[in-house]
């Protein structure tokens, strides 16, 4: 029953936190990518999937997106809900891990109910395009529980294992930050030494499938378009950029629970810090080759909240057993720190989130009363973007959109202009633009 109530709590707060988000229309990407699962997903677009450079190694989200848009149509709360009950499952999973004693479900229980809230990561949820890392997560975490599980039982259960491995293909066809796994899989090993030798049995079909995964990525006929695109790079400032996100991850609640941690002069919990630290550093790890930017978008930091979650808790623990008079104080700090992140969230993220839409929703009111083609002289985004957003906001064909971008290109989401005549003659336009 006390399971069931802080499942319930949990699952609440969840849900709480993002309900807004049901009344968002789609960003951006998301037009392209529901687009393509329509494409991708039945039998007779396989061949199409195969040679996509992207969806090809990460397939998990094209058959649920299929199937949303195939059952309640481009209705933008049915993809949000999903990414809701995404993150509710990935919030239990956190708890979950409290199984193991090394975190124990005190900590665990106030881990989850933060993470639940964090408004750090909110890009993993409120941008159905970075799905993705909710899916990863998932089986992250799935794969990471039949582990332990597997490490800690007294006779050797290979169905645990087994288990493992297939979330662990899973979390692959997520996303390509899966390799995150295997290093986040010796983080029990180092903390339980009696796994030790076991564990690293254990690894090698990991690494295995590892290695044939992403040799198939990099020698298979398909180049990744993030590979080739100088997005990702060995030659980025992984150290920057890696110090600057743990940085801003930290900040604000990372380091307000460090600062109590200090000031109470608790040294029972290090090993709990020095296990969350660990995570961030290698959840953080895989995308700190990027070269376009030296701080990781939210969405990227879904998973490392988790460890910055364990910190929270171990100073929210702290400050609950030092002020054993006073515990109605420690609940007051609780609801504030739930509070905050809940109201950024319905508040300033909400309104940047809403912005990122205003281009794409203004040119499907226009698509849907002309009886013509759109002709789009300034737009933020790319031309299968807008293309998208006609063909899922008004079911017209993507040649409605006309694409007659003028310079200077837009400078700023909210920064169009779209007309229902042309400003080009048909002899200045490129075949691109026709």
């Amino acid at each position: 029953m006390r399971n069931r109530l802080i499942l319930g709590a949990l699952a609440a707060l969840a849900i709480l936190t993002y309900l807004p988000v049901l009344s968002q229309p789609f960003i951006a990407d998301d037009f392209v990518n529901i687009w393509r699962a329509r494409d991708y997903a039945p039998p007779s677009g396989w061949k199409n999937l195969v040679n996509d450079p992207v969806h090809l190694y990460r397939p998990i989200f094209i058959f649920p997106t299929y199937w949303l848009d195939r059952i309640f149509g481009p209705w933008p709360p049915a993809f949000y809900a999903l990414s809701i009950l995404l993150h509710v499952g990935v919030t239990w999973l956190v708890y979950a891990l409290g199984f193991w004693d090394r975190i124990g479900w005190r900590v665990s229980a106030i881990a989850a109910a933060f993470f639940a809230v964090q408004e750090g990561h909110q890009e993993a949820v409120m941008w159905y395009s970075a799905i993705y890392e909710l899916y990863l997560a998932l089986f992250l975490l799935l794969c990471l529980i039949a582990w332990i599980a597997w490490l800690r039982s007294p006779s050797d259960k290979p169905l645990l294992q087994t288990a493992s491995l297939v979330c662990f293909v899973l979390a692959l066809a997520s996303k390509e930050s899966a390799v995150m796994v295997i290093p986040l899989l010796v983080l029990p090993l180092l903390f339980e030494r009696a796994w030790l030798r076991r564990g690293l049995g254990g690894l090698v079909p990991f690494a295995v499938l590892s290695l044939a995964w992403f040799g198939w990525m990099f020698l298979g006929g398909a180049d990744h378009q993030r590979l080739g695109d100088g997005s990702f790079s060995l030659r980025a400032p992984v150290l920057i950029t890696w110090l600057h996100s743990f940085g801003r991850l930290l900040w604000v609640f990372g380091v307000l629970s460090l600062a109590t941690l200090v000031l109470l002069r608790d040294k029972t919990r290090w090993k709990l810090l020095l296990l969350a630290g660990l995570w961030i550093s290698l959840a953080l790890l895989p995308y700190c080759l990027l070269t376009y930017m030296t701080r990781l978008p939210s969405r990227q930091t879904y998973v490392a909240s988790i460890g910055l979650s364990w910190i929270v808790a171990a100073a929210f623990l702290a400050l609950w057993d030092r002020l054993s008079k006073r515990h109605a104080l420690v609940v007051l700090v609780g609801f504030l720190v739930i509070a905050a992140n809940v109201g950024y969230l319905w508040t300033r993220k909400r309104a940047q989130f809403r912005e990122r839409t205003v281009s794409t929703q203004a040119l499907i009111r226009l698509a849907r009363f002309a009886s013509g083609p759109v002709y789009v002289e300034r737009f933020p985004f790319p031309l299968a973007i807008a293309q998208g957003a006609v063909l899922l906001g008004t079911g017209k064909s993507p040649d409605t959109v006309v694409w007659e971008m003028a310079d200077p290109p837009s400078q700023g989401l909210a920064d169009y202009r779209f007309s229902l005549t042309p400003v080009r003659t048909p002899a200045d336009q490129t075949p691109a633009t026709r």
